[in-house]
């Protein structure tokens, strides 16, 4: 017995150091396109580091037992082998040999495990100084209710231009991270590029779009979102109707993962655009205006009261649109009332 004991104890070792070498290999392997991937800039995908730390700690742990296994652990005033010892040891041993093998067989990153990451300032995050008036909060709580709705695909945010449609739908893109696996942002403007508008999405999602011509490669992004998981795609300044097969964006009702934002001036291109839901974004009320108007001109408890006045009565005069009070109180701000 004592023998059958021994010989299992070594067996399992040598089991497991067999079974431990070729997850290091892995875990190395992995490590080393992680490495290449971030020299690139690219962001890592979280599930690929979580399986690294596993498999770091799954190698700590065979190792520290490989080191039990050598120590002379012995009972009887040290006369003889503790057989008990041994045997739990060699069970251990073969439990973590088997949670290495379901490491190694749970690597689901081998073609692609991570992406390109936004480029600081560019233009998707939009800045820390960001305040939610009374309309924006409206406008963001029914945008977020829409983006979670899975009947709605097509959204469509408008308002006056400077009313602070762009920066709430970067704001909304931001928020909502967290449940799309992508999100991106294209400026679309008056002189409509369908091709520019196409190659921008697959930039910024790290795609090579295969295919001859427009036609092709309208294809190939058609078929690679609809293999992307869920994506927001933000459509920026829209001032007609897009083609979205020209483009190469599928929208259909058999299509759900893929939901489309557009921000226009008018609610009739929401329309034409067959948004499913329509969000007005308003322009500020007089609080929150002077509030914005505060903020970026520095006008603080200490400001004088003759400057105070001076800039309400400006603020009155922007009439609520956020872009002209953003815009004049960066332009006036630590001036002299002369100024």
């Amino acid at each position: 017995m004592a023998f059958d004991i021994c010989s299992s104890v070594v067996s399992a070792i040598y089991a497991e150091d067999l079974i431990k070498e070729n997850l290091v290999s892995q875990r190395d392997s992995v490590h080393d396109r992680v490495t290449k991937a971030e020299q690139d800039a690219q962001k890592i995908d979280i599930l690929a580091m979580k399986w690294l730390d596993e498999a770091n700690s799954l190698i700590n742990d065979a190792v520290s037992l490989e080191e039990k296994a050598r120590t002379n652990k012995s009972c009887c005033l040290g006369h003889c082998p503790n057989w008990i010892w041994r045997c739990h040891l060699a069970k251990q041993i073969e439990k973590k040999s088997k949670e290495m093998v379901e490491q190694r067989n749970n690597w689901k990153f081998k073609q692609q495990f991570a992406h390109p990451a936004t480029p600081p300032g560019m233009l998707y995050f939009s800045s820390e100084g960001f305040l939610l008036s009374h309309s924006t909060k409206v406008a963001k709580d029914q945008l977020l209710e829409a983006l979670e709705d899975d009947e709605v695909s097509m959204i469509g945010l408008y308002g006056m231009g400077g009313c602070g449609k762009t920066t709430l739908a970067k704001q909304v893109g931001k928020a909502t991270m967290e449940f799309f696996h992508k999100v991106v942002f294209i400026v679309v403007s008056s002189s409509v590029d369908s091709t520019k508008i196409r190659d921008s999405i697959a930039d910024q999602l790290g795609f090579m779009l295969e295919g001859q011509g427009d036609f092709g490669k309208a294809q190939s992004l058609w078929s690679k979102l609809n293999n992307a998981g869920n994506i927001l795609i933000n459509l920026d300044d829209v001032w007609e109707r897009l083609d979205f097969e020209t483009i190469g964006i599928p929208f259909d009702s058999n299509f759900k993962r893929c939901k489309v934002l557009i921000t226009a001036r008018r609610k009739d291109i929401c329309t034409l655009m067959d948004c499913q839901k329509h969000v007005h974004l308003h322009l500020l009320n007089e609080e929150d205006a002077w509030r914005l108007f505060q903020y970026y001109g520095h006008i603080t408890s200490t400001t004088l009261e003759r400057i105070k006045d001076l800039a309400k009565k400006i603020v009155h005069e922007c009439k609520g649109l956020a872009i002209a009070i953003a815009t004049i109180s960066c332009t006036l701000k630590d001036k002299s009332l002369v100024e």
